[in-house]
């Protein structure tokens, strides 16, 4: 596309640059542009939720091997509750 042809404002922008797409109603309308808008912040939160989880299995983790350690030194609770702990 040369340069004359992208400043010609007799065409449709969406022909300009390629985009065949038609929006239908003012809600589609409003869905695009929060999707394009907000997209960045979306990335972001599904990382922070991400490295919760990610947290949240190691904190368990961390609970779980405490809790084996500390039946191992009493002994009594012997393997039934090492079993409940690890579920």
């Amino acid at each position: 596309m040369d340069a004359q042809r992208a400043f010609d404002s007799s065409q449709p922008r969406e022909e300009l640059f390629g985009m065949e797409m038609r929006i239908r109603s003012v809600g589609a309308a409003l869905r695009f542009a929060e999707s394009v808008l907000l997209a960045p912040g979306q990335r972001h939160a599904r990382r922070n939720a991400w490295a919760a989880v990610c947290e949240d299995r190691r904190y368990a983790a961390d609970r779980r091997h405490d809790a084996v350690a500390a039946n191992g030194t009493t002994g009594t609770a012997g393997t039934a509750g090492a079993r409940a702990v690890q579920r």
